[in-house]
């Protein structure tokens, strides 16, 4: 739904979150606001604001957020991105993580729907290849198991379980050649252009990282089953993958689980309501260790 931003007789009413927004994007010098409406996010709040200049996108950080986001990191990774064509335009990037870039048309699929239709899945296995040998050295570095403990220890308590699966993890062979990845590439962080172009969205988890990691990511979250998985795999690597890199690709989805659960419960444990966090959670600590 898309409301002005002047609030007057028989005008609706705007929410605080789109008044940041409006405010942000002013702030930074894109003229006069004609319209503001939201859009989709689970931790950060996110919207679409019309100006004299053009569209874009302002996203207001999440409470907490800081705590686990380099904002100066994503800024360097995020225009590193958009300077491949794999990012929108970063207009503005604020200490704080409240961020304005240029709004990008196109579709953003539901995880269970990117490989059923068309060549999406094909298409984002190879924007993920782009990004990982060709956008140079990001900054930061992203190393799953040292994530999933830096969630533990903002627990004072977890499932049952939940601390040997960290045992279980840190055991595992993942030495690889690291590479700039996005490091959080589901469907909701995608937007697929008409002209056939990809462009990921949401860099705050960027960083060096084993390619592998973004791969693994996005068949877990994607829910691919095998012949899909394949799919990605080999359209990703232009052929048949590097044995090793298969076998990371499978350790490496447990390990997804198991990072996003905890960060699930961290959502939990700061209040955020945006879905339940604490369902999701159990699910992904549940199925973790089946990928072994």
């Amino acid at each position: 739904m898309t409301v002005t931003h002047r609030q007057g007789a028989g005008e609706p009413w705007v929410d605080d979150g789109a008044r940041r927004a409006i405010a942000i994007a002013e702030a930074a010098g894109l003229g006069p606001v004609g319209a503001v409406a939201p859009l989709g996010g689970l931790t950060n709040r996110n919207y679409r604001v019309d100006t004299t200049l053009g569209v874009f996108a302002v996203r207001l950080p999440g409470a907490g957020s800081g705590a686990y986001v380099d904002r100066a990191t994503e800024a360097h990774n995020a225009r590193r991105a958009a300077e491949l064509g794999l990012n929108c335009e970063v207009v503005h990037l604020g200490p704080d993580g409240a961020m304005v870039c240029r709004f990008v048309d196109g579709e953003v699929v539901a995880p269970e729907a990117l490989a059923v239709d068309g060549d999406r899945l094909e298409r984002l296995a190879r924007a993920l290849w782009h990004l990982h040998v060709g956008a140079g050295a990001f900054r930061g570095r992203f190393d799953p198991v040292v994530e999933a403990r830096r969630h533990r220890r903002a627990l004072v308590a977890v499932p049952a379980g939940t601390d040997d699966l960290l045992a279980e993890i840190a055991g595992f062979d993942l030495d690889a050649p690291l590479a700039p990845c996005h490091n959080d590439a589901w469907p909701p962080n995608v937007v697929f252009r008409a002209d056939g172009g990809v462009v990921l969205v949401d860099w705050e988890y960027s960083a060096m990282n084993d390619p592998a990691w973004d791969l693994a990511h996005l068949s877990v979250e994607c829910g691919l089953d095998d012949d899909d998985h394949e799919r990605l795999l080999r359209a990703y690597t232009g052929g048949t993958p590097p044995t090793d890199l298969r076998r990371r690709v499978g350790l490496l989805r447990g390990v997804s689980d198991v990072v996003w659960g905890l960060w699930a419960l961290v959502q939990v444990a700061d209040g955020n309501d945006a879905t339940d966090f604490a369902a999701y959670a159990e699910a992904r600590l549940r199925r973790a260790p089946t990928w072994w």
